[in-house]
């Protein structure tokens, strides 16, 4: 979706439908089959469940019929041409879709005239790819991959919406689901619902203003540069006192006045007690002294 669209400065409030066209390939075992009959059904399913998801979303819609082609001169003529340059930018499309933002694909002024003759701000174009293999076509790979891989269904579609002022590709939605061939071929009401239902959620309603990729940017650079401000005016703060505390007073200015120092107050002595008695140890008497024995008289 490009900045406009999302915001409704240029999307259609009013749209037209063009008829769907939808490629249905049946994969079979050896070769591939373009199944016309039931893409016819696809399309017309298609048509239907766009129909009701728009006018939900309370846009004006007007479905081209076989009826109009027969009382408009000239509407044949002027779908093929838009059909046709559409699928060339189609296929730029699907290799880069990002680039619809930038308005960068474009149907040409055919747009602007179909529009004008069926009074209409702008088209829906869808495009329907499904693809479904056979039974043998299933029992192929398996065998094939030894029982580690299998085909499965897959039915795509993609949405262009084209402003009728210019011709330009406004909006791009696309979406796919999975499914069977039976499902495809006896139920595509069932396949289409689901597929375009999953589409159109992420079509805005008529009311509904979206915020583009750069307003989200712009407020959270904003919110960025606020915190970044505080964070300086912070830092500015805590500069300037620390600068005030470590530059010296001038000569001859009073120093500051310090408050005074309260005197340290003398802790008490201690009360004297009773002064404790001494008592003195018991003299021990002196061991005595062993007597010497008396020496035994000489011989005659």
């Amino acid at each position: 979706m490009t900045p406009e669209f999302m915001t409704k400065v240029s999307r259609p409030m009013r749209v037209a439908i063009l008829p769907a066209q939808a490629y249905f390939m049946k994969s079979q075992a050896v070769m591939t089959a373009d199944m016309v009959k039931e893409a016819n059904a696809l399309e017309d399913e298609a048509g239907q469940v766009i129909e009701t998801q728009l006018v939900d979303k309370q846009y004006g819609v007007r479905v081209i019929t076989p009826k109009d082609f027969d009382d408009l001169p000239g509407l044949k003529e002027l779908v093929t041409s838009v059909n046709s340059r559409y699928d060339e930018e189609w296929s730029k499309i699907l290799g880069s879709r990002r680039d619809v933002r930038h308005k960068r694909f474009s149907a040409g002024d055919q747009v602007v005239q179909l529009c004008s003759l069926l009074k209409v701000d702008g088209l829906v174009v869808p495009r329907i790819v499904a693809s479904a293999p056979t039974g043998g076509r299933v029992a192929l790979t398996m065998i094939l991959s030894l029982g580690q891989a299998a085909e499965h269904g897959m039915a795509s579609m993609g949405l262009g919406v084209l402003a009728g002022r210019d011709g330009r590709v406004e909006g791009y939605f696309s979406g796919s689901t999975s499914c069977t061939l039976g499902g495809l071929v006896k139920h595509p009401e069932k396949v289409m619902t689901r597929l375009v239902e999953k589409i159109m959620k992420r079509y805005p309603a008529a009311a509904e203003v979206l915020e583009t990729r750069q307003e989200v940017e712009t407020a959270t650079t904003s919110a960025d540069d606020a915190s970044d401000d505080s964070a300086i005016d912070n830092f500015e703060a805590a500069l300037q006192q620390k600068t005030a505390a470590a530059t010296p007073a001038p000569a001859g200015s009073p120093a500051p006045a310090t408050a005074p120092v309260p005197a340290a107050s003398p802790s008490p002595s201690p009360t004297p007690g009773p002064v404790p008695q001494v008592t003195p140890a018991p003299e021990v008497a002196p061991a005595p002294q062993p007597t010497p024995a008396p020496s035994a008289p000489g011989g005659a």
